[in-house]
């Protein structure tokens, strides 16, 4: 499955650098190529905006093209915390997002429920001016009938 959100893009490029780690650690050399592949693969399918997860790909191959070992295994370490730096700050965004969202949500339901509330004190008024008698009183029962709806959707926006 290919990855859809930023979040993802990270756990598979954190997946592609472990992979290369565990090569450079073994020493094998044909691992180590694959895993430079994998990682260009990773910059060349990966979208546009994942442009700081790209530059860490792209270190990484680099950090696998090292001679030593132990340098290699800095580098691609290093490598795995600033892409899980990345995704935590991408995590913090994408929450903040949705506080926000939810805060809009909220906002609109409590626009819904004041209009609803004036509503009701309007079709109050105009029952409150009718006779109840004739035609008056077929639009007053009706305009009970309309309250006693609003009220109800009302309650239940309240209850979000």
């Amino acid at each position: 499955m290919a990855a859809s959100t930023l979040l993802e893009w990270g756990d598979e490029l954190d997946t592609l650098i472990r992979a290369g780690l565990s090569a450079v650690q073994s020493g094998d050399t044909a691992a180590m190529q694959q895993a430079q592949a994998d990682l260009a693969d990773f910059v060349n399918r990966s979208p546009d905006y994942a442009d700081a997860l790209d530059q860490q790909a792209n270190l990484a191959i680099l950090d696998i093209d090292l001679g030593g070992t132990t340098q290699a295994a800095a580098g691609l370490k290093s490598r795995r915390e600033e892409v899980a730096r990345i995704i935590k700050t991408i995590g913090g965004v994408a929450g903040e997002l949705k506080k926000g969202a939810a805060t809009l949500r909220l906002d609109r339901a409590r626009a819904a429920v004041d209009l609803a509330t004036k509503t009701v004190s309007a079709l109050k008024e105009v029952r409150d001016s009718l006779k109840n008698t004739g035609n008056d009183k077929a639009v007053g029962d009706a305009i009970l009938k309309a309250i006693s709806e609003i009220q109800g959707i009302r309650s239940k926006i309240e209850s979000l």
